[in-house]
């Protein structure tokens, strides 16, 4: 929603306006039963997607998922980053890179800087930290009814790896792997 090639100018970034893009690309691949990945705030996403649709999916595959934003980031630090992101752009983009990609290489975080900018606008970006730092999937997870793999990195910086496993007991008959990296 508002990164790479689609609609640039959006204004909703709810949960819902969000589920329901991921069944408009479902509805419009023609996917009658597909397995759904989502990481981060896209992990949020594929919960309640879930949830509502688990007729569609064969199997849900979480990456860093976290049951609720304000759980993982103080809402200071997000309204800092949200400052940073429409201040200096530029800035906060080689700060996202290195989080997200703490041990490098260089090249890579420069890459991923790179494509944040060719992606989105700052102002999308501040709504997706938004979003991030304040969506709350907790009254979803239990109710996710399709077989479930959460994986979750040690040492993430982003999400903290106590919040995948907090995501995976929660839903029923999850299975949570921890990796190294």
């Amino acid at each position: 929603r508002g990164v790479g090639g689609s609609q640039r100018e959006v204004d909703d970034f709810s949960l819902e306006a969000q589920v329901a893009d991921v069944a408009a690309v479902a509805d419009h691949l023609q996917l009658e039963r597909f397995d759904l990945w989502g990481m981060l705030d896209g992990a949020a996403i594929s919960v309640a997607y879930a949830v509502q649709n688990p007729q569609r999916l064969s199997r849900l595959v979480l990456w860093a998922a976290y049951p609720c934003g304000v759980e993982i980031v103080r809402p200071g630090a997000a309204r800092g980053l949200v400052e940073l992101i429409r201040g200096n752009w530029s800035l906060a983009r080689r700060a996202i890179a290195d989080v997200t990609f703490p041990s490098g290489p260089t090249e890579f975080q420069r890459w991923f800087s790179n494509s944040l900018r060719e992606s989105m606008s700052p102002e999308v970006a501040a709504k997706y930290v938004e979003f991030y730092a304040t969506v709350d999937v907790r009254p979803f997870l239990p109710r996710v009814t399709v077989p479930t793999l959460v994986f979750h990195r040690r040492g993430d910086r982003n999400a903290p790896i106590g919040a995948g496993r907090a995501a995976a007991a929660l839903i029923p008959d999850a299975r949570f792997i921890a990796l190294q990296g």
